[in-house]
């Protein structure tokens, strides 16, 4: 309630006054349907800053993330066809508390938030039809993960630390995967089948459920 105050500035709120006891994040979310069967979105997390001037520069403690995406979707009779992608970037430290174990945006070691963690890119492209009860689709995937500090949500700095941060620093090759997959859906009862291929994945699913 505090951030509601006028003397007292968000970004005073966020790295001065409450976040070293604490960790919150801040999202914006715009969505824009500008045609029929076409969807822009994004959105836009502060997880830390020292002010909102510089929050675009190098200084560490400047963690943000940005998600910018595309949905085309159409009916060609009685088939169903879309096309949506999607780049994701996170800044280095996201997610991460100035002291280890204790407020770090992490549930069970898996980020409140994109799974790749801080440091990191992504690119994704998927295409889908859909006939009857079948859906199906396949998926290309590009991300990019730092091995730097600032890149693993148990890395710490404390807070006055002037240090600077260099995003995706050293990484030339991404990893990539492509995944396709088929959908059934009954009444009672759904299939799905899908086969990962990647650069350094492997991997087939077949699952079915069942419901009452």
């Amino acid at each position: 309630w505090m951030g509601m105050v006028p003397v007292i500035p968000l970004f005073m709120l966020k790295s001065q006054l409450a976040e070293h006891n604490n960790n919150g994040n801040l999202s914006f979310d715009l969505q824009w349907r500008a045609l029929h069967g076409v969807r822009l979105y994004g959105e836009f997390l502060i997880d830390d800053l020292s002010e909102p001037t510089s929050l675009f520069n190098d200084f560490w403690k400047n963690k943000w993330a940005v998600t910018l995406g595309a949905h085309l979707a159409r009916e060609l009779g009685a088939v169903s066809v879309g096309t949506l992608g999607e780049w994701t970037r996170i800044e280095p430290w996201v997610y991460t508390h100035y002291v280890a174990n204790t407020a770090q945006a992490v549930h069970h070691g898996v980020p409140l938030g994109d799974p790749l963690g801080p440091d990191a890119m992504a690119i994704t492209w998927r295409n889908y039809l859909k006939h009857g009860n079948v859906l199906y689709s396949i998926t290309s995937d590009w991300n990019w993960k730092g091995i730097e500090e600032g890149s693993s949500l148990e890395d710490t700095r404390d807070s006055k630390d002037r240090s600077r941060k260099e995003f995706l620093r050293g990484i030339d090759a991404s990893e990539w995967s492509v995944s396709p997959e088929v959908i059934w859906s009954g009444e009672m009862v759904g299939v799905l089948a899908r086969v990962k291929w990647g650069r350094s994945t492997q991997e087939a699913l077949l699952r079915l459920s069942v419901g009452f």
